[in-house]
């Protein structure tokens, strides 16, 4: 009779530990799935015109933004941004708060260091800008990138 009170015990505690707080049982929790990126935002392709944010900081030609969120995480963004215009925007009194990668999908990124170096990414090229970046940033042709950064930390999000 021990015996079998010991190994009720033994079920009901397996029992419980496997329901979890939920009261659902452990096996089946929904784990989360992989998310496939839009290949048409991806292409230009049903984007969002949005209003020039960075006028203040433009020096050269224009910028027409239009841009899409691929995936809006707990922990990064993915996003399309596309700006046409070429315009140059300079961040020597406005420092990136926060790094971000950028895959360039197509057009010309020219990033010019304060000292005057260039550095040019062309489609299929990519490159993680640091915290506190301070020069010139300058996007020729139709440009659009795949941009990475920290939940809520793209510069055309609210």
């Amino acid at each position: 009779m021990k015996y079998l009170i010991n190994n009720f015990y033994k079920t009901a505690f397996a029992l419980i530990v496997s329901l979890g707080f939920n009261g659902l049982p452990a096996f089946a929790q929904e784990s989360p799935t992989p998310v496939r990126l839009n290949s048409d935002n991806m292409a230009g392709i049903d984007l969002t015109s949005v209003p020039n944010i960075y006028a203040d900081i433009l020096t050269d030609g224009e910028m027409h933004i239009r841009v899409a969120t691929l995936f809006d995480g707990d922990e990064i963004d993915v996003s399309i941004f596309e700006s046409t215009g070429d315009g140059t925007t300079t961040h020597r009194n406005l420092p990136f708060r926060f790094e971000e990668f950028v895959y360039v999908l197509s057009g010309k990124l020219i990033l010019t260091e304060p000292n005057g170096t260039k550095h040019e990414f062309s489609p299929g090229q990519s490159v993680v800008v640091p915290i506190g970046y301070t020069g010139e940033w300058s996007m020729e042709g139709t440009y659009r990138e795949l941009v990475v950064t920290m939940n809520g930390n793209a510069g055309f999000r609210d």
